[in-house]
């Protein structure tokens, strides 16, 4: 069995037809080892690395593909698959019946390299021969390593939904949902449909908008990622997997979204997001249902929650997979000393993960924080004051025209002043729907949840024009 490097993009994609051949014959439901991922990835993020896919070859016929990257650090580097971190799942490609025996033939070859190598294998499905093989290996050579783990929910589907959904939720939880739905309903237009290419910016900025209070991996909607996931939803009929966008579209805008990729018989969900202007309807919640159901109706057989143990991921699915990452060296001072410091860090992770209090703290209450003293929010805040300021004894006087009894009763009377003043300049009321949410609380100084959950209620919302200059 012989091994070769590429290190060149280029020649990698002459690789591409046995590449996918083998991914095809071991029904690879895996998105993130597609060699079209891999590709596109690189060309985003290849910069600062050093390609190192290693091909084996068994009598000159190609058995199998390693996609490995180096990176330089301060005094050492490391192995890592390509993709990190952006990657969910990683594994060595390699055909079943050679697997073992080429596994431990790399890893005698990566111990081998010159240098100062720490070795990170992320994304390993416990389960897989790639990761019993590894982990077997280290062990029989007592080579010093850690891992640490990452659950995965997911769920088998069929085409029954109906009974899917009646398992997962009671009935009472079930008439919530159908209520929130209604509400939406009632707003206006209520669409669940794919994403125009062209409004990518908007799913973007709800995906902002969403992390602006909250502390976490907000880095998909941020540069040079950002533009790698909108060119896999743009160019996804070129590749071997499919990217998706599904979105929960109010008034053709924008009040939900999530993103996925489906290989083969596999959905895995990616990113999900909702407007907080509306999370009193649950809106994410509204759309991972119908995503469900679409992937009942069309064959797909796994509806993966992703990597990373949400509560919500819980009680959609009832299977749990691990996903392990290992790290270890090959004995050099500075990755002895990096993987020491490593495994510090990971321990006390592994710590604040487990009590559900700090991890809330950490993720929300900081974020609420973090917002609060942000620029954006000082600016806002101002902005509010000053308009409060400003209006403050006109709303005091005109408040009880938010009231839907007294805005009838107002209508009628402006009626009459038109009526009797024609040679006058009249007054006009007009009434505001959802798609005006923001001119309402512009004017009215109220919460968007409130405001969205008067108008679900149809509650209504007037103004009063002169000369197309609001009056109130």
């Amino acid at each position: 069995m012989d091994i070769e490097i590429v290190k060149d993009i280029e020649k990698l994609r002459l690789y591409k037809d046995k590449w996918q051949e083998i991914l095809h014959d071991q029904s690879n439901e895996n998105p993130f080892i597609e060699l079209d991922w891999v590709i596109s990835w690189w060309h985003y993020f290849g910069k600062h690395h050093e390609l190192f896919v290693i091909v084996l070859k068994d009598s000159n016929t190609i058995i199998g593909f390693c996609p490995f990257m180096i990176t330089k650090k301060w005094g050492y580097k490391e192995l890592t698959f390509v993709g990190k971190p952006h990657a969910s799942y990683m594994d060595i490609i390699i055909r079943n019946k050679y697997k073992e025996k080429a596994i431990l033939l790399v890893m005698d070859f990566l111990f081998q390299l010159p240098g100062k190598y720490l070795y990170n294998f992320f994304g390993l499905f416990e389960e897989s021969t790639s990761h019993k093989v590894i982990n077997h290996y280290l062990h029989e050579r007592k080579i010093p390593f850690f891992t640490y783990t990452l659950s995965c929910c997911y769920q088998n589907i069929n085409n029954d939904f109906s009974s899917y959904i009646k398992k997962h939720f009671s009935s009472k939880t079930l008439r919530t949902m159908r209520r929130k739905e209604k509400r939406l309903y009632n707003l206006g237009e209520l669409k669940y449909e794919k994403l125009n290419p062209q409004d990518l910016e908007e799913v973007f900025a709800i995906h902002d908008k969403r992390w602006q209070k909250k502390i976490g991996n907000s880095e998909f909607s941020k540069g040079k990622t950002k533009l790698f996931f909108g060119d896999l939803y743009k160019n996804t009929n070129n590749y071997s997997f499919s990217t998706t966008i599904d979105i929960i579209s109010l008034n053709k805008k924008i009040i939900a979204f999530i993103y996925g990729f489906t290989c083969r018989g596999r959905y895995i969900f990616y990113r999900i997001a909702h407007d907080d202007d509306f999370y009193l309807f649950s809106p994410g919640e509204l759309i991972l249902r119908e995503k469900i159901k679409e992937c009942s109706k069309n064959d797909i057989n796994i509806f993966d929650f992703g990597a990373g143990y949400e509560p919500y991921k819980g009680i959609w699915a009832d299977n749990v997979a691990n996903i392990k990452t290992i790290i270890f060296h090959n004995s050099k001072f500075i990755p002895r000393l990096i993987y020491k410091k490593n495994k510090f860090i990971s321990d006390i992770r592994r710590t604040l993960k487990s009590n559900k209090s700090i991890l809330n703290f950490k993720k929300y209450t900081l974020g609420k924080l973090k917002f609060k003293f942000s620029r954006e929010n000082i600016l806002q805040n101002l902005k509010k004051a000053q308009r409060k300021g400003a209006h403050y004894l006109l709303l005091k006087i005109i408040s009880p025209l938010y009231r839907n009894e007294e805005c009838n009763i107002l209508y009628g009377k402006l009626k009459k002043i038109n009526i009797k003043n024609h040679s006058q300049t009249s007054y006009i009321l007009e009434e505001v729907s959802i798609n005006g949410l923001k001119l309402i609380m512009d004017i009215t100084g109220e919460k968007a949840s409130s405001i969205t959950r008067r108008l679900s209620m149809r509650h209504k919302f007037f103004l009063v024009k002169r000369e197309n200059t609001i009056i109130c």
